[in-house]
Protein backbone atom coordinates (compact mmCIF):
# COMPACT_ATOMS: atom_id res chain seq x y z
CA UNK A 1 0.00 0.00 0.00
CA UNK A 2 1.20 3.46 -1.29
CA UNK A 3 1.81 6.16 1.35
CA UNK A 4 -0.95 8.19 -0.34
CA UNK A 5 -3.42 4.88 0.01
CA UNK A 6 -2.71 4.55 3.46
CA UNK A 7 -3.47 8.28 4.32
CA UNK A 8 -6.70 8.13 2.43
CA UNK A 9 -7.54 4.68 4.20
CA UNK A 10 -7.06 7.03 7.83
CA UNK A 11 -8.54 9.72 6.60
CA UNK A 12 -12.06 8.24 5.36
CA UNK A 13 -11.65 6.23 8.95
CA UNK A 14 -11.72 9.41 10.63
CA UNK A 15 -14.42 10.91 8.53
CA UNK A 16 -16.59 7.54 9.24
CA UNK A 17 -16.03 7.86 13.31
CA UNK A 18 -16.20 11.56 13.28
CA UNK A 19 -19.63 11.80 14.11
CA UNK A 20 -19.79 9.01 17.39
CA UNK A 21 -19.10 10.08 20.74
CA UNK A 22 -15.76 8.80 20.48
CA UNK A 23 -14.79 11.88 18.42
CA UNK A 24 -11.92 13.01 20.55
CA UNK A 25 -10.24 9.41 21.51
CA UNK A 26 -10.81 8.57 17.64
CA UNK A 27 -8.88 11.61 16.13
CA UNK A 28 -6.00 11.09 18.69
CA UNK A 29 -6.00 6.98 17.51
CA UNK A 30 -6.33 8.45 14.21
CA UNK A 31 -3.58 10.94 14.30
CA UNK A 32 -1.22 8.10 16.45
CA UNK A 33 -1.85 5.74 13.36
CA UNK A 34 -0.74 7.87 11.06
CA UNK A 35 2.49 8.81 12.87
CA UNK A 36 2.93 4.50 13.33
CA UNK A 37 2.89 3.97 9.77
CA UNK A 38 4.99 6.99 8.54
CA UNK A 39 7.78 5.59 10.84
CA UNK A 40 6.92 7.89 14.16
CA UNK A 41 7.87 11.58 14.51
CA UNK A 42 11.48 11.69 14.07
CA UNK A 43 14.29 11.34 16.82
CA UNK A 44 15.27 15.22 17.42
CA UNK A 45 11.58 16.58 16.68
CA UNK A 46 9.39 18.37 19.14
CA UNK A 47 5.90 18.48 19.46
CA UNK A 48 5.58 22.37 20.98
CA UNK A 49 2.44 21.76 22.55
CA UNK A 50 4.01 19.13 24.83
CA UNK A 51 7.17 20.62 25.23
CA UNK A 52 5.26 23.75 26.56
CA UNK A 53 3.50 21.64 29.23
CA UNK A 54 0.41 20.24 27.41
CA UNK A 55 -2.51 23.00 28.75
CA UNK A 56 -5.74 21.63 28.63
CA UNK A 57 -6.99 25.61 27.89
CA UNK A 58 -4.42 25.17 24.65
CA UNK A 59 -4.97 21.29 23.45
CA UNK A 60 -7.96 21.82 21.25
CA UNK A 61 -7.53 24.08 17.90
CA UNK A 62 -11.05 22.74 16.10
CA UNK A 63 -13.23 23.30 19.54
CA UNK A 64 -16.83 23.51 18.79
CA UNK A 65 -17.50 24.05 22.62
CA UNK A 66 -16.05 27.36 22.59
CA UNK A 67 -16.39 28.45 18.85
CA UNK A 68 -19.37 29.18 17.12
CA UNK A 69 -18.62 29.43 13.49
CA UNK A 70 -18.84 26.04 12.45
CA UNK A 71 -22.29 24.69 13.90
CA UNK A 72 -22.83 21.37 15.40
CA UNK A 73 -26.69 19.78 15.42
CA UNK A 74 -27.09 17.49 18.58
CA UNK A 75 -25.22 17.27 21.87
CA UNK A 76 -22.05 16.19 21.15
CA UNK A 77 -19.37 19.10 20.28
CA UNK A 78 -16.29 17.89 18.76
CA UNK A 79 -13.05 19.05 20.13
CA UNK A 80 -9.73 18.38 18.32
CA UNK A 81 -6.15 19.37 17.75
CA UNK A 82 -5.74 19.48 14.47
CA UNK A 83 -3.36 22.32 14.08
CA UNK A 84 0.09 20.98 15.71
CA UNK A 85 3.66 22.70 15.19
CA UNK A 86 6.91 21.07 15.70
CA UNK A 87 10.46 22.11 16.39
CA UNK A 88 13.90 20.33 15.56
CA UNK A 89 16.47 21.93 17.12
CA UNK A 90 19.50 23.37 15.72
CA UNK A 91 23.18 21.97 16.94
CA UNK A 92 23.99 23.72 19.26
CA UNK A 93 20.78 24.25 20.71
CA UNK A 94 19.31 28.25 20.66
CA UNK A 95 15.82 28.15 20.41
CA UNK A 96 13.96 27.00 23.42
CA UNK A 97 10.05 26.96 23.46
CA UNK A 98 8.73 28.58 26.82
CA UNK A 99 4.91 29.53 25.65
CA UNK A 100 2.70 27.62 23.44
CA UNK A 101 -1.11 29.65 23.21
CA UNK A 102 -3.97 29.82 21.26
CA UNK A 103 -4.82 33.16 18.99
CA UNK A 104 -8.07 33.86 17.76
CA UNK A 105 -10.02 32.88 20.71
CA UNK A 106 -11.79 36.64 21.09
CA UNK A 107 -14.72 37.33 18.74
CA UNK A 108 -14.39 40.24 16.03
CA UNK A 109 -15.35 43.38 17.69
CA UNK A 110 -18.79 44.29 16.49
CA UNK A 111 -19.71 41.04 15.47
CA UNK A 112 -20.95 37.61 16.66
CA UNK A 113 -18.09 35.95 14.86
CA UNK A 114 -14.62 34.48 15.55
CA UNK A 115 -11.73 34.92 12.89
CA UNK A 116 -12.33 31.61 12.08
CA UNK A 117 -13.20 28.25 12.99
CA UNK A 118 -9.83 27.13 14.34
CA UNK A 119 -7.86 28.90 16.96
CA UNK A 120 -4.41 29.66 15.61
CA UNK A 121 -1.30 29.10 17.35
CA UNK A 122 1.12 31.30 19.09
CA UNK A 123 4.33 30.27 20.37
CA UNK A 124 7.28 32.15 22.30
CA UNK A 125 10.83 31.44 22.04
CA UNK A 126 13.24 32.32 24.30
CA UNK A 127 16.72 32.55 21.59
CA UNK A 128 20.37 32.56 22.67
CA UNK A 129 22.28 34.54 20.36
CA UNK A 130 25.13 32.61 18.55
Amino acid sequence: MSVFETKHFLWAKYFVTCTSQHFESTDSVVLTLQLVLAGGIPPGIEDLWISCGSRKECQYTWDTLRNCNKEIPGKFKPRLRFDRAYIRHSYPKRAAPVHFGLVGIEKVTNTQCFPSDHWGLHIYFNIEKP
